[in-house]
This record gives structure tokens, sequence and C-alpha cells, in this order.
């Protein structure tokens, strides 16, 4: 039904906006507008367009509004729009001037802060190796200003922690984030990020105290459920990290893969010759570290499809209880499916991660022979050295060595050293170079076979190593990864592996001391 003319106002326009009917406020937001362009109903129409996620039209009604006034509210919200469609630099600037214009308003600091923390991502490199992070600070700078002028305001010290974190000072973070949840103690958020932060400081049973009160607020908090997973698997917690671990799904189960909605999820019933399809995700070194639990769903009367990624297909074949393994679709109808890191959950492994057998993986193929015939012409323990993980992930250069590092490990007498960087070449002239014959995680596996131990980062080559029953030293940085527990230079996952944990975050050498002394020991033993 049309709505009059004459029955177009402010207030009607208004009456539709608070009860929440956007659209019908800017129809009728537009039509007042065409009859009577006024401040007051352009300001309101670029309002609503805010409102309705119509940003880039509200820049249109706002933009020109803002240059004719001085108005504080209309520029604030040309800036939140601007921002909105991305147009940081833009945002950035109207929210200075309007700061030059008007010093008292907080939420112009505050939204100055966002901004500034959109055009600077988080940083996970070590502190001392990080370029100054001027936006972080500009954005620590905002904040302050904010809470100086509204102390009570949770947002603004939420992200004021938000800030200090990103450029560094996780002490004046987590007082931040403390602080926020005295002013707002039911809100989510600032419950989540202490509890992120006391994860990273090892303070794992805090961490979980800290996700628990956020999930008491919030049972639904994505993000929580996962990171209280983690701290939960850390602990050696097993059932209950494992079952709040579905939760990486969105939910508290695990849904069909998407694409594959008629095939239902296999939940740990008895099989009788079902075909499962069993999924692999996350990160190559989660498949072949979960790859060992297959062998219970052929144990179970199944028989178990893989999907696998392509350079993994050849070598997650090998497994014991795998019938298949295929890299796009299932090669014809099957029962069930399964994603492969839900396996523990269904199954209900507990205490130490079972089974603990030595090798579960075997090369399938016979190495190159050139990279053979580099390996034997040498004498001595033979090393291969991963010195670098993966870039796809945020924490990488946290776990990386740097190249002092590096050097002073491979300046260890007696020992041939190989590279087995995918990346490439080795920065150390002492050792070889086998990057060139790596290939799949086939040949990988076969070259891996013919060293003696493998001297790696956290990234897929431990996991590898570990299947394969290889001799293998991780260097850890910290705080370290969940699945390699706390406090232990051993790991249920993979017997024949040592950890070599850093105490100081950032700093390697004493575990590298470490290594180096185990390196020269007598008599050399790289399964010790």
């Amino acid at each position: 039904m049309m709505v009059a003319t004459e029955t177009v106002s402010i207030e009607s326009i208004v009456r539709l906006q608070t009860s929440g009917e956007i659209d019908a406020a800017i129809d009728l937001g537009r039509r007042l507008v065409a009859s009577e362009p006024s401040h007051q109903a352009r300001h309101l129409l670029g309002t609503l367009l805010l409102q309705g996620q119509q940003p880039a039209e509200a820049i249109e009604i706002l933009g020109p509004l803002a240059a004719e006034t001085s108005d504080s509210v209309t520029r604030l919200h040309l800036a939140l729009a601007q921002r909105k469609i991305g147009a940081v630099d833009a945002a950035e600037m109207t929210l200075r001037s309007l700061i030059d214009d008007h010093p008292g308003l907080a939420e112009a600091y505050y939204n100055l802060g966002l901004v500034l923390l959109d055009t600077r991502p988080l940083d996970t490199r070590p502190l001392d190796t990080r370029p100054l992070d001027t936006r972080s600070l500009e954005a620590v700078e905002a904040f302050e200003h904010a809470v100086r002028l509204r102390p009570d305001w949770a947002q603004a010290i939420g992200n004021l922690g938000v800030a200090y974190n990103r450029s560094g000072d996780r002490a004046a973070a987590r007082r931040a984030y403390e602080a926020a949840t005295i002013v707002a103690p039911e809100w989510v958020v600032p419950w989540h990020n202490l509890g992120e932060l006391r994860l990273l400081d090892g303070e794992t049973d805090g961490a979980i105290d800290a996700f628990d009160r956020a999930l008491t607020l919030g049972p639904d908090f994505v993000p929580s459920r996962l990171n209280r997973a983690y701290a939960l698997l850390q602990l050696g917690r097993w059932q209950e990290g494992w079952r709040e671990h579905e939760w990486r799904f969105g939910g508290a189960h695990t849904p069909p893969r998407e694409g594959w909605e008629h095939t239902p999820v296999w939940r740990g019933q008895p099989l009788d010759g079902d075909l499962v399809v069993v999924w692999t995700e996350q990160g190559l070194g989660d498949s072949l570290q979960y790859v060992r639990f297959i062998e219970a769903i052929a144990d179970r009367g199944g028989v178990p499809h893989v999907q696998a990624a392509p350079c993994l297909a050849a070598l997650l074949a090998t497994a014991s209880g795998v019938d298949t393994v295929f890299t796009d679709q299932p090669p014809g109808p099957v029962d069930y499916q399964i994603p492969l890191m839900s396996l523990p959950q269904v199954l209900g492994i507990k205490g130490d991660v079972e089974p603990t057998r030595t090798a579960y993986l075997r090369p399938p193929v016979d190495p190159p022979t050139i990279a053979t015939k580099a390996i034997r012409a040498t004498s001595g323990p033979r090393v291969g050295v991963v010195w670098r993980s993966g870039r796809q992930y945020a924490q990488a250069a946290r776990r990386d060595l740097d190249l002092a590092s590096l050097e002073t490990l491979a300046s260890a007498d007696g020992v041939s050293f190989f590279g087995l960087q995918y990346e490439g070449a080795p920065p150390i002239e002492t050792m070889i170079d086998l990057s060139p014959y790596l290939g799949d995680f086939a040949t990988t596996a076969a070259i891996v076979d013919e060293l003696d131990l493998v001297i790696t980062v956290d990234t897929a080559m431990a996991h590898l190593a570990g299947a394969l029953g290889k001799p293998c030293w991780v260097l850890l940085s910290q705080p370290a990864d969940w699945r390699w527990l706390e406090k232990r230079d051993d790991t249920p996952w993979y017997p024949r592996t040592r950890l070599f944990r850093q105490t100081t975050p950032g700093d390697w050498r004493e575990p590298i001391a470490d290594l180096v002394e185990a390196l020269h020991s007598e008599p050399f033993d790289p399964a010790k």
C-alpha cells in the first residue's frame, strides 16, 4: 500500500527506523529528500542507507552534506560509510579533520582507532624482528583518547587492548582486556581476548577459565569454543578437547561436507562393509598426523576411501586400513563421510594418543638416484634440516629459525647436513641442498628414509618424519602448538621424536645449544 506524499515526514520515517523497518524507512526517506532536500532529511537518509548496508549510496548523500556543514554527526557517519566500503584512507582523513574541529568527541577517536587497525594486519613475528608498528601505536593513542573522554566505554577499552596487542605490548593488552571485563562483565569478547593472551603466555588453566566465562555468556561463541579445545588438548585432556574441537565447523556436531549433503556423517556406529569417505582438512601436517586413525574404520567393518591433496595421495595410500585414495570426487557411491580430524572424537580416544606405533606410513617410491648418491657420498650422521614453516600460516614467522640459529646448528662437527626446505636452497654453504629433488610427499618420504635424523621447526616435516618412524628432533617456539602438549621433551604422537623448546618467546639460543650438544653426544643416537 502506497503512503500518501503528504504523510511523509521526519517523524514517520523515524518511527519506521525505530521499529526496524529500514527498507521502508529508506523508501520514505528518498521521497522526502526528493521533495524537501533539507539538511535534516538528507542526513536521515544517509544514516538509513548506512544502517541498511548501503554504504556507497550513503557516501553519495553524506559526502556533499559534510562539505556544507561542520556538523560532527554527519561527518562521523560519512567516515563510518567510508570504512565500510574499504576506503580507509578517506575515512582516516575525515576522522582526523573531525578531531581537529571537535577534539572532545570520543567517537571520532574511537573510529580512528578502528581505521588504523584496519590498515595494519596482525604481525606475528618475534618482537625483536618486527619493524616499528607506527599504525598500531597510533591506534593505541586514538583509543586512549577515547577512553580518557569516556572512561566507562567498554568497546573502546577492549579495542585499546587489541591495539596494544598488535603493537607488541601484551602486558598492556591484558590490563585493557581485564579492565573491559570489569566495565562490561557480561560482554563475551574481552573474556575471549583475555583467554587468548593467557594461552599465548603459557597460562593454559587460566586461559580455560577465561574461555569458560566467555562461553557462560555466549555458549555458541565459536572462537572461544575452539581456543578452549586447543587449551584442553594441550593439557592432554583428550576427550573434552576432541569434543570441543568439533566446533571448528561452527557447531557442536560435524555437518556434511558442502556438495556431499546426500551422504550422512559417520558417528561411530558399527559398520558392515560400508564405504566411508574420510576427507582431509586443514594443513598437510594434520593429514599426516591423523591418518593413523583410519585403520579403526576398517577394524569396525568399514571400507575407508580417503580424499587427499594430490601431493599426499600416494603416501597416504600406504596407511594401514586405507582402501582407496582419491583427490577430487569419490570413485563411486559411498555410505558415510567424516572429516579426518573428527576421528579421535568419534573413536573415543582416551589418555595418551593411540595408537603410538613407531611407523604407520612408508615410502611408496624409491628416492631419486641423484639425491641418494648425494646422501651416501657423505660420512658421519646424515641429518636433514627444515628451518622455515609454511607461509600460509599466521604463526609461521614465529616458528622459523633465524640465520644465526641455523648457522649455529650447521656448525656441529662430524655431521652432514642436508636442506629439506621446499621453498629453496639453504643459506648455509656447508648444507647440501636436496630441495630440487623433493617432489610430492611420496618422493620426500623416500629421501627422508635415507637419512639418519630430521631436525625441523614445527611444520609438516615433523609429522612426515614421525609417521615414517624416522628419528626427528623438533624445535618448538614459545608458545608451541597444542599438539606438542606442555613441559615435555617427548610426544605420544611419535615415539622417536624429541622436542627442543624455547623458554623465552623468540629466543632460539637455549634450544639450539641443547640440540647441538645432543648432536655431539657420544655415541650418537638420534633415536634417544
